[in-house]
Formats: C-alpha cells, structure tokens, sequence
C-alpha cells in the first residue's frame, strides 16, 4: 500500500526501484523537519516562544508593557520587520503572517497566537494594532554571526512601564528539530 499510493507515487510518479529505494536509499531526513505550531512565517517563531515564556515567568501583564524589542538575524528581519509600517498595521492576513511585531502583539494581548487573530476581520483590532506599534525590531549581530541565513532565534526585551525589563532569547523555536 505504501508504495501504490503513498508517498512514492506521489512525488515520484511511480518511477522508482523499490528493491533500490529500501536497500540503498539514504536515510530519511523525517527527524530533521520542523513544525510550525503558530500560523505564521517560521521566522516570528522564536520571538513568540521568548514572549510566552517571559509572560509566564515573570506574570506579566499586556497592560503593564511599555516596550518590546526583537533582535533577529538579517534574513527574519527583512522578511518579518520591513516594512515597519505594514508590519505594525498588516493589510491583509499574509502581511499578519510575515509580521513579528503583530505576532508578538497577539502573543502579549492573548498569551497564544490563535489563527483566528490572522483572520482578515482580527487586523482592525485597536488593541493588537496598538500593542504592535510598540514592537521594535532589529537586526542583531550576536544572532546573525552565529546563525546566518537560518531560521532566526530571537531575543526579546519586554520594558514594563515601571522601568524593568525581562530578556530571553530563544534559539530553536518550539517545533524545531
């Protein structure tokens, strides 16, 4: 069954030597997949991840936050930070998907990252627009020597309005092999 209508037949079209294919094949690269437990672009992954965790740790509150800062490698940043503008205040559900400061936003304000806070009628939220216009993003150069063009980890910086902040970075988002 496997091979008639499986896996094989369906990227291979049929065209494999099954006796090949089990005795010399490479191993399978199964174990090093990732998966995305957020809807969103894998590279909003790790600073989601850092922003639940600091919220759990330290009982944090959405309404206590004054600032949140993300550093990311120059891959995420580009695909996940720029436009600031259209990242802060996304157009359509898959500028949402590409956006760390509303991911993040929707992380801090829900403590989870639903799929229906990407649907279209969730981007006029005035909360989640307002939490996002105070995430700051930036290249960080720790991060992008260490991990290039990978999948970025992230380290954020939540500043509560008293004047503390909490610091995490996480390297492998939750999924990750």
């Amino acid at each position: 069954m496997l091979f008639r209508s499986g896996l094989y037949n369906l990227y291979l079209r049929g065209e494999f030597d099954r006796e090949r294919l089990l005795c010399e094949a490479p191993p399978f690269e199964m174990e090093n997949l990732s998966y995305k437990p957020y809807p969103c672009c894998r590279h909003n992954h790790a600073a989601i991840d850092a922003v639940l965790e600091l919220m759990d740790r330290h009982s944090l509150r959405a309404a206590d936050i004054a600032a949140v800062a993300v550093g990311v490698n120059g891959e995420a940043f580009r695909n996940v930070c720029e436009p600031r503008a259209i990242k802060t205040q996304p157009r359509n559900v898959v500028d949402a998907q590409f956006s760390i400061p509303w991911c993040v936003a929707v992380a801090l304000l829900q403590r989870a990252v639903p799929i229906e806070s990407l649907a279209p009628e969730a981007l006029s939220d005035a909360p989640t627009l307002a939490m996002a216009s105070q995430v700051e993003c930036r290249q960080d150069a720790a991060i992008e020597k260490d991990f290039g063009t990978q999948v970025s980890p992230a380290e954020v910086r939540i500043t509560l309005k008293s004047g503390a902040s909490h610091v995490l970075r996480k390297d492998h988002p939750r999924g990750s092999p």
